[in-house]
């Protein structure tokens, strides 16, 4: 009796192991293994990372891009006989623009940023859709221009805002004193950060760095309202 179990014993192990070995035979076609789910090799989606963009309070304010203290205005009556049009008026693009030699081996890049005028307050423009030129950087490097221009696209707004413009060959003929062929006649800027105020669902929103107390005033105005009191407001100098 104790052969007998001693030899069903070995005969039951010999199975066992000739059982094994074919499961781990190297010549086993891949359809007699299954690997377990923790062995997958299918590589996790990647997800792209998001593109930053800008709020519209700063992609407003962005529009002005000279020195906000320079260009302080005393009242709205002031900016309005400095400026060429003040507009209401929406983002229709943005694209690139000119880059010009600014000295001491710096460049300025611009870009413009154009706008279709829905209502004209005060003065005149030649057509309804108008480029305003945005200064993007100023160095050295075209790369971080062309990051700034690509954020603007990607951020633009899609409401109205009051904008005061000039046209710049007019800007530059003031500041110059003399007429060049520098910039393109069809061409506008921002003449101050007191002239950019948006519609900020519904209410008045001055830029965020327009100096002085007067732009405050419009801040939480109903933006219709706002419309209404540059419109009437007095042109002086």
């Amino acid at each position: 009796m104790k052969c007998q179990r001693f030899t069903l014993a070995a005969s039951s192990l010999l199975l066992l192991l000739m059982t094994a070995g074919c499961v781990a035979s190297p010549g086993a076609k891949p359809s007699d293994t299954v690997p377990p789910p923790s062995q997958s090799t299918t590589a996790p989606a990647v997800q792209p990372t998001p593109l930053a963009t800008l709020s519209p309070d700063e992609f407003w304010t962005g529009l002005f891009s000279g020195d906000p203290d320079f260009t302080e205005f005393s009242s709205v009556g002031a900016l309005i006989g400095y400026s060429d049009a003040v507009v209401v008026a929406l983002i229709e693009s943005v694209s690139e623009g000119p880059s010009y030699d600014a000295g001491s081996s710096m460049t300025e890049y611009d870009t413009y940023v154009t706008i279709r005028v829905e209502r004209v307050l005060h003065g005149s423009l030649a057509s309804e859709t108008v480029p305003i030129i945005v200064m993007l950087d100023l160095g050295q490097d075209a790369t971080v221009a062309l990051t700034q221009l690509e954020l603007l696209k990607a951020s633009m707004p899609h409401e109205q805002g009051i904008l005061f413009v000039r046209n710049l060959v007019a800007w530059d003929k003031q500041l110059t004193g003399k007429s060049t062929s520098k910039y393109d006649p069809s061409v506008y800027q921002v003449v101050s950060a007191q002239g950019v105020i948006r519609n900020a669902n519904g209410f008045g929103r001055p830029a965020l760095n327009a100096p002085g107390t007067w732009p405050k005033g419009y801040e939480g105005m109903p933006f219709g309202a706002v419309v209404s009191a540059i419109a009437s407001a007095k042109t002086s100098q």
